[in-house]
Protein backbone atom coordinates (compact mmCIF):
# COMPACT_ATOMS: atom_id res chain seq x y z
CA UNK A 1 0.00 0.00 0.00
CA UNK A 2 1.14 3.58 -0.86
CA UNK A 3 0.54 4.73 2.36
CA UNK A 4 2.47 2.35 4.80
CA UNK A 5 5.96 2.25 1.81
CA UNK A 6 6.91 5.67 3.90
CA UNK A 7 10.46 7.00 3.86
CA UNK A 8 12.47 7.77 6.63
CA UNK A 9 13.08 11.10 5.87
CA UNK A 10 9.39 12.39 5.17
CA UNK A 11 8.17 10.60 8.62
CA UNK A 12 11.52 12.53 10.56
CA UNK A 13 12.22 15.11 8.48
CA UNK A 14 13.46 18.02 10.94
CA UNK A 15 12.84 16.06 13.87
CA UNK A 16 16.75 15.67 14.14
CA UNK A 17 17.35 19.35 13.27
CA UNK A 18 16.98 21.46 16.28
CA UNK A 19 18.70 18.44 18.23
CA UNK A 20 22.50 19.27 17.93
CA UNK A 21 22.24 22.84 19.64
CA UNK A 22 24.77 25.30 19.93
CA UNK A 23 27.99 24.75 21.84
CA UNK A 24 27.97 26.34 25.34
CA UNK A 25 30.26 28.69 24.73
CA UNK A 26 32.34 29.69 28.17
CA UNK A 27 35.31 32.27 28.43
CA UNK A 28 37.76 32.88 31.39
CA UNK A 29 37.12 36.16 33.61
CA UNK A 30 39.84 38.83 32.85
CA UNK A 31 41.90 39.82 36.21
CA UNK A 32 40.69 43.10 37.52
CA UNK A 33 43.03 46.28 35.78
CA UNK A 34 45.69 46.83 38.69
CA UNK A 35 45.26 50.65 40.52
CA UNK A 36 47.51 53.09 40.40
CA UNK A 37 49.76 54.29 43.01
CA UNK A 38 48.66 57.76 44.73
CA UNK A 39 49.68 60.64 43.36
CA UNK A 40 51.06 59.12 39.81
CA UNK A 41 48.06 61.22 37.72
CA UNK A 42 48.81 59.61 34.63
CA UNK A 43 48.93 55.66 36.39
CA UNK A 44 46.13 56.65 37.82
CA UNK A 45 44.32 57.73 33.97
CA UNK A 46 45.72 54.20 32.61
CA UNK A 47 44.20 52.20 35.43
CA UNK A 48 41.20 53.78 34.69
CA UNK A 49 41.40 53.35 30.89
CA UNK A 50 42.37 49.39 31.74
CA UNK A 51 38.74 48.89 34.20
CA UNK A 52 36.95 50.49 31.46
CA UNK A 53 38.08 48.73 28.41
CA UNK A 54 37.17 45.21 31.09
CA UNK A 55 33.80 46.86 31.60
CA UNK A 56 33.21 47.18 27.71
CA UNK A 57 34.59 44.28 26.61
CA UNK A 58 31.59 42.56 29.26
CA UNK A 59 29.25 45.07 27.36
CA UNK A 60 29.97 43.86 24.39
CA UNK A 61 29.39 39.98 25.16
CA UNK A 62 26.09 40.56 27.03
CA UNK A 63 25.09 42.09 23.63
CA UNK A 64 26.41 39.36 21.32
CA UNK A 65 24.74 37.12 24.07
CA UNK A 66 20.95 39.36 23.70
CA UNK A 67 21.61 38.86 20.18
CA UNK A 68 21.83 35.38 20.06
CA UNK A 69 18.53 34.72 21.96
CA UNK A 70 16.86 37.23 19.73
CA UNK A 71 17.81 35.13 16.32
CA UNK A 72 17.09 32.04 18.68
CA UNK A 73 13.86 30.34 16.93
CA UNK A 74 14.13 27.32 19.81
CA UNK A 75 13.61 29.84 22.69
CA UNK A 76 10.12 30.04 24.47
CA UNK A 77 8.99 33.46 24.55
CA UNK A 78 9.05 33.73 28.24
CA UNK A 79 12.23 32.32 28.45
CA UNK A 80 14.02 34.98 25.73
CA UNK A 81 12.06 37.47 27.62
CA UNK A 82 13.67 36.79 30.68
CA UNK A 83 17.13 36.29 29.34
CA UNK A 84 16.80 39.31 27.62
CA UNK A 85 15.88 40.78 30.96
CA UNK A 86 18.98 39.69 32.97
CA UNK A 87 21.35 40.64 30.21
CA UNK A 88 19.80 44.09 30.11
CA UNK A 89 20.40 44.43 33.85
CA UNK A 90 23.94 43.25 33.53
CA UNK A 91 24.38 45.84 30.70
CA UNK A 92 22.97 48.67 32.33
CA UNK A 93 24.54 47.58 35.64
CA UNK A 94 27.96 47.72 34.04
CA UNK A 95 27.51 50.77 32.60
CA UNK A 96 26.42 52.67 36.11
CA UNK A 97 30.22 51.89 37.01
CA UNK A 98 32.04 54.13 34.23
CA UNK A 99 31.31 57.17 35.66
CA UNK A 100 32.38 56.12 39.02
CA UNK A 101 35.88 54.80 37.66
CA UNK A 102 35.88 58.08 35.62
CA UNK A 103 35.47 60.36 38.98
CA UNK A 104 38.14 58.09 40.71
CA UNK A 105 40.35 60.38 42.08
CA UNK A 106 42.41 58.20 43.35
CA UNK A 107 43.30 54.30 43.98
CA UNK A 108 40.84 53.44 46.77
CA UNK A 109 38.35 55.10 44.97
CA UNK A 110 39.23 53.75 41.78
CA UNK A 111 39.63 50.30 43.22
CA UNK A 112 36.33 50.54 44.26
CA UNK A 113 34.75 51.46 41.43
CA UNK A 114 36.31 48.59 39.33
CA UNK A 115 35.91 45.34 42.37
CA UNK A 116 32.58 44.52 41.40
CA UNK A 117 32.68 44.67 37.30
CA UNK A 118 33.79 40.81 37.47
CA UNK A 119 32.04 38.79 40.79
CA UNK A 120 28.97 41.82 41.06
CA UNK A 121 28.34 40.07 37.57
CA UNK A 122 29.63 37.50 36.33
CA UNK A 123 29.64 37.86 32.52
CA UNK A 124 31.97 35.71 31.39
CA UNK A 125 32.13 32.73 33.87
CA UNK A 126 28.08 32.84 34.86
CA UNK A 127 25.76 34.68 32.26
CA UNK A 128 27.47 33.28 28.96
CA UNK A 129 27.30 29.83 29.80
CA UNK A 130 23.55 30.14 31.31
CA UNK A 131 22.68 31.86 28.26
CA UNK A 132 23.84 28.86 25.60
CA UNK A 133 22.76 26.24 28.36
CA UNK A 134 19.27 27.61 28.10
CA UNK A 135 19.23 27.91 24.48
CA UNK A 136 20.23 24.53 24.07
CA UNK A 137 17.81 23.11 26.66
CA UNK A 138 14.97 25.05 24.14
CA UNK A 139 16.85 23.88 21.15
CA UNK A 140 16.45 20.03 22.54
CA UNK A 141 12.64 20.60 23.68
CA UNK A 142 12.01 21.58 19.84
CA UNK A 143 13.67 18.55 18.90
CA UNK A 144 11.43 16.34 21.12
CA UNK A 145 8.15 18.27 19.89
CA UNK A 146 9.22 17.41 16.27
CA UNK A 147 10.00 13.58 17.62
CA UNK A 148 6.42 13.28 18.96
CA UNK A 149 5.02 14.57 15.76
CA UNK A 150 6.60 11.86 13.60
CA UNK A 151 5.96 9.32 16.14
CA UNK A 152 2.41 10.56 15.58
CA UNK A 153 2.48 10.15 11.62
CA UNK A 154 4.19 6.51 11.91
CA UNK A 155 1.27 5.63 14.76
CA UNK A 156 -1.27 6.55 11.87
CA UNK A 157 0.68 4.45 9.05
CA UNK A 158 0.74 1.28 11.72
CA UNK A 159 -2.48 1.35 11.79
CA UNK A 160 -3.19 1.48 8.31
CA UNK A 161 -0.98 -1.20 7.53
CA UNK A 162 -2.86 -3.41 10.41
CA UNK A 163 -6.14 -2.84 9.05
CA UNK A 164 -4.61 -3.61 5.60
CA UNK A 165 -3.73 -7.41 7.38
CA UNK A 166 0.09 -6.93 7.75
CA UNK A 167 1.88 -7.99 10.73
CA UNK A 168 3.35 -4.77 12.57
CA UNK A 169 4.58 -6.08 15.82
CA UNK A 170 7.96 -5.04 14.35
CA UNK A 171 6.89 -1.35 13.72
CA UNK A 172 4.47 -1.32 17.21
CA UNK A 173 7.81 -2.29 19.04
CA UNK A 174 10.03 0.58 17.83
CA UNK A 175 7.10 3.09 17.58
CA UNK A 176 6.64 2.21 21.86
CA UNK A 177 10.92 2.56 22.41
CA UNK A 178 10.51 6.37 20.27
CA UNK A 179 8.10 6.97 22.17
CA UNK A 180 9.55 6.05 25.81
CA UNK A 181 12.79 7.58 24.55
CA UNK A 182 11.29 10.90 24.16
CA UNK A 183 9.83 10.93 26.96
CA UNK A 184 12.70 10.49 29.06
CA UNK A 185 14.60 13.24 26.92
CA UNK A 186 11.41 15.30 27.86
CA UNK A 187 11.35 14.50 31.59
CA UNK A 188 15.28 14.94 32.13
CA UNK A 189 14.76 18.70 30.75
CA UNK A 190 12.01 19.42 32.84
CA UNK A 191 12.07 22.45 34.58
CA UNK A 192 15.80 23.05 33.80
CA UNK A 193 15.72 25.89 31.81
CA UNK A 194 13.76 27.94 34.45
CA UNK A 195 16.66 26.83 36.69
CA UNK A 196 19.36 27.57 34.75
CA UNK A 197 17.75 30.90 34.42
CA UNK A 198 17.50 31.48 38.42
CA UNK A 199 20.78 31.05 38.93
CA UNK A 200 22.58 34.57 40.37
CA UNK A 201 26.37 35.49 40.25
CA UNK A 202 26.00 34.90 44.69
CA UNK A 203 24.68 31.18 44.01
CA UNK A 204 27.18 31.04 41.31
CA UNK A 205 30.18 31.86 43.81
CA UNK A 206 28.67 29.80 46.23
CA UNK A 207 29.13 26.80 43.81
CA UNK A 208 30.60 27.45 40.89
CA UNK A 209 29.33 23.91 39.37
CA UNK A 210 25.81 24.66 40.33
CA UNK A 211 25.27 24.44 36.01
CA UNK A 212 27.14 21.31 35.74
CA UNK A 213 23.42 19.13 36.76
CA UNK A 214 22.15 21.05 34.33
CA UNK A 215 24.72 20.20 31.43
CA UNK A 216 24.26 16.89 32.62
CA UNK A 217 20.78 16.71 31.91
CA UNK A 218 21.45 18.19 28.85
CA UNK A 219 23.67 15.45 27.57
CA UNK A 220 21.60 12.38 28.71
CA UNK A 221 18.44 14.40 26.81
CA UNK A 222 20.52 14.54 24.05
CA UNK A 223 21.06 11.07 23.85
CA UNK A 224 17.73 9.71 24.44
CA UNK A 225 16.51 11.83 21.76
CA UNK A 226 19.03 10.26 19.42
CA UNK A 227 17.68 6.83 20.05
CA UNK A 228 14.23 7.75 19.64
CA UNK A 229 14.90 9.21 16.05
CA UNK A 230 17.24 6.11 15.64
CA UNK A 231 13.80 3.99 17.04
CA UNK A 232 11.77 5.87 14.66
CA UNK A 233 13.68 4.95 11.97
CA UNK A 234 13.47 1.21 12.72
CA UNK A 235 9.41 1.45 13.04
CA UNK A 236 9.36 3.30 9.20
CA UNK A 237 12.00 -0.22 7.74
CA UNK A 238 9.66 -2.26 9.98
CA UNK A 239 6.73 -1.66 7.86
CA UNK A 240 8.15 -1.27 4.96
CA UNK A 241 9.26 -4.75 5.12
CA UNK A 242 5.60 -5.58 6.78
Amino acid sequence: MNHTRLTVAAILAGAMLTLAGPALAESTTPAPPAAASAGQGHRLDAAKARCTEAIDRRISTLGRLDSAAARSRALTGEHRATLTALLGDAKRGLDALKPQVAAATDTDELRAACEPVGPAFRVYRLRVPQTWTVIAIDTAGAAATRLGSAADRIDSAIAEARAAGKDTAAADAALATMRARTAEGIGLLAGDADAVLAISPEQFDANPAVLTPYRSDLTSARAAFRAAFQAGRSAVEALRTA
